[in-house]
């Protein structure tokens, strides 16, 4: 904050993140935010509409890559749109940042910006930037402003630290380890889950079921976490489907094991380059966003793509020594999950997804692109969230079936089961959770936003601290 009083000219102080605002209102600084210079609707509307951008920019992608590359036609593989999930987030990202920008500057008419630069951080295989997506840590905004030639001067000042990522590494990798261990055994995993969730009552059930469909088991592969499907298992298991073999797809290993060098996808990305049409794909306001997004394109047509075909071919070995019926998922959101369940689909397995969040009561267009898009059957928490989403569904060819939820089911009886130990005393119940995002999409109502998600918390902490004495 030293800075701030050496600047003697009258200054305007906006602050991009709920960091910001903390140490400013620690300091008794007066600030804006970039939300107080728009409408709410007119950033939804840029969302929105981003879909078919997105959309279309998928499309224009892997047709360069299938022109090139055999593989992928013979897989029926879709490169590019299997990363929508994250090709959206990055998009709405920036071009939100784009207009946050403009209508700060074309409000405030002013003849210098000052704005703190970040390291910029690596993505792929990092786990905090998986795919293609942005280190939380780096500036977006620094980098779009030190692309552009505005009509007022830019200084970037150099930032005396970043935002830390906070673990306790050892701990991470001990209990990863475990997990990996007991994932390799389909029979033990599903008993490590269950005594989880059920306890002992579970474990009774587990061998009871177990000795008597030990003929007549139906096997199926669930992808990725487990949420409603972990809540099934005793159900699964009475209707002899077990056991349930995990299969966690980890990019880093994928490519790790690669021996194989893709030249195709090298000429492909030669090709895209020259196209009129992908280089307009990244022009907004005018403003060409093409330089910070072009390592994360050049990494999904050459190394994205390469991993979707060696998990397809993965999972093809796999389905052929495991005979899984079956393929089941709470969601499929990115290019190597996606990538096993064209396997599956290609081998004649039919995918079946189960909802995963309270999608239905708005309109939720991302669900296409993670739910429905891959899945033949999709599970949902009732016949509002069927009705709302069945012609998307039948754009995919895919069926929904209302089933409930097991997770929100177990919560309300768990609920219950405690409620009566409750004392009359009242109990407040808030769950908070906040950060700097540089990975969402702007495209349900209203738009999501760090900074006005700080000031709401920071209001109800607030309110709760001024008012305890009187619960």
């Amino acid at each position: 904050m030293s800075w701030i009083d050496e600047l003697n000219e009258e200054k305007i102080i906006i602050a991009l993140s709920p960091f910001a605002m903390y140490e400013l209102e620690k300091n008794k600084i007066s600030y804006k935010i970039p939300e107080d210079y728009y409408n709410a609707d007119d950033l939804y509307a840029l969302g929105m509409a981003n879909f078919q951008k997105v959309e279309d920019l998928c499309t224009l992608i892997d047709r360069f890559i299938l022109k090139s590359c055999h593989e992928v036609k013979e897989k029926k593989l879709t490169p590019a749109l299997f990363n929508f999930y994250h090709l959206k987030m990055i998009y709405d990202s920036i071009t939100y940042r784009i207009f946050q920008l403009f209508s700060i500057f074309n409000f405030e008419n002013s003849e210098i910006v000052y704005i703190y630069d970040t390291e910029k951080y690596p993505f792929g295989k990092n786990e905090n930037a998986p795919f293609i997506q942005y280190d939380n840590r780096e500036s977006i905004y620094t980098q779009l402003i030190a692309l552009e030639k505005w009509n007022f001067k830019v200084k970037i000042l150099k930032s005396d630290s970043n935002l830390a990522v906070q673990t306790n590494k050892k701990r991470v990798d001990n209990r990863n380890q475990f997990f990996s261990l007991i994932m390799n055994y389909p029979g033990l995993s599903d008993l490590v889950m269950i005594l989880n969730k059920r306890r002992i009552p579970g474990l009774i059930k587990w061998l009871k079921y177990n000795i008597q469909s030990r003929r007549k088991r139906i096997s199926v592969a669930l992808l990725g976490s487990g949420y409603n499907w972990d809540e099934s298992l005793i159900e699964l298991l009475s209707e002899q489907i077990c056991p349930l073999y995990r299969i966690n797809l980890d990019l880093k290993k994928v490519l790790e094991f690669d021996i194989k060098n893709f030249e195709c996808l090298d000429v492909a990305w030669k090709k895209l380059l020259c196209d009129n049409v992908f280089s307009k794909s990244f022009i907004y306001n005018d403003f060409d966003f093409f330089p910070i997004v072009e390592e994360r394109l050049q990494f999904l047509v050459k190394q994205l793509t390469k991993a979707c075909i060696l998990t397809a071919l993965d999972m093809e070995k796999f389905i052929r020594s495991s005979r899984v019926k079956a393929f089941i998922s709470p969601v499929i959101s990115d290019c190597l999950e996606h990538s096993a369940a064209r396997a599956a689909k290609n081998n004649g397995i039919p995918v079946i997804t189960w909802q995963h969040g309270a999608y239905g009561a708005m309109n939720h267009p991302i669900i296409n692109y993670v739910d429905l898009m891959s899945s033949d059957f999709h599970f949902v928490f009732g016949e509002g969230v069927e009705d709302r989403y069945v012609q998307s569904a039948n754009s995919y060819s895919t069926k929904l079936v209302s089933t409930g939820s097991p997770i929100l089911e177990n919560l309300r009886i768990r609920y219950l089961n405690k409620e009566s130990k409750v004392q009359s005393k009242k109990t407040i119940l808030y769950i908070t959770s906040s950060g700097y995002q540089n990975n969402f999409y702007i495209s349900y109502y209203p738009p999501f936003s760090d900074n006005l998600f700080w000031k709401t918390q920071k209001g109800i902490i607030d309110t709760l601290g001024n008012t305890m004495n009187i619960l």
